[in-house]
């Protein structure tokens, strides 16, 4: 089983998405910009995908599968990035929620639900 079908331990599915077509570009010695000559998209797109800044489309996913003979891999991976609900930065108060028996909220002076 390959590490996109695997619960990442730490990090993002969208951190994950962005290093793996980096690491392929750079195994087929393409640059960034002749990655993005074989989609529909800009350099600077392309980048911020790799630098986990922006959420890939279905659609240059699979650009990115045709240019790279990735099969479809990284269509697979964005079905992982879409899933996943939570940002990398409210995992340990999500895993702590999962785990809570009871939750509490007290607010001095703010009435929730209003």
């Amino acid at each position: 089983m390959g590490r996109a079908e695997e619960e990442l331990p730490e990090g993002s599915w969208l951190r994950f998405y962005g290093e793996e077509p980096r690491a392929a570009r750079e195994a087929k010695g393409l640059t960034l910009r002749a990655l993005a000559a074989c989609t529909g998209y800009s350099f600077r797109q392309v980048g911020n995908v790799e630098a986990a800044r922006r959420t890939p489309s279905l659609e240059s996913s699979r650009e990115v599968d045709a240019a790279l003979e990735t099969g479809d891999r990284f269509q697979r991976i964005l079905q992982r990035v879409l899933a996943d609900t939570h940002p990398e930065w409210y995992r340990g108060a999500a895993k702590e929620e999962r785990r809570a028996a009871r939750i509490r909220i007290y607010e001095a002076q703010v009435t929730p639900g209003s």
